[in-house]
């Protein structure tokens, strides 16, 4: 209650969905976005260009997303 109060910025969870279900997962986040493919093996995401920044807009999830369902099961998306 206190920090509600105080107003402080409160981070929406991350969601974790299949590739075909990130644009209705994005959309109750807002944007802008990070959308990142989720795997054992990615260790180094971005060195494996498994993760998108700055993306804006339902159509950018939708095609990020199935660029990135091509490497993985599971996305992570998250605001930024």
């Amino acid at each position: 209650m206190l920090l509600t109060m105080l107003s402080p910025r409160v981070v929406p969870q991350p969601k974790t969905c299949r590739p075909e279900d990130a644009v209705s997962e994005a959309g109750s986040l807002g944007y802008p976005l990070v959308i990142k493919a989720l795997g054992q093996d990615f260790a180094h995401k971005t060195e494996l260009g498994a993760v998108r920044l700055n993306v804006i807009s339902s159509s950018d999830v939708a095609l990020h997303a199935k660029e990135l369902g091509t490497m993985c099961e599971r996305l992570l998306i998250e605001t930024m």
